[in-house]
């Protein structure tokens, strides 16, 4: 279950730094 919910913790962090780059 923990290593579900880092998986789900970098997922968020990857999608946001997608969307940062994204902007550029």
């Amino acid at each position: 279950m923990r290593k579900k919910v880092m998986t789900d913790e970098n997922g968020k962090i990857l999608a946001e730094v997608c969307k940062f780059v994204e902007q550029i």
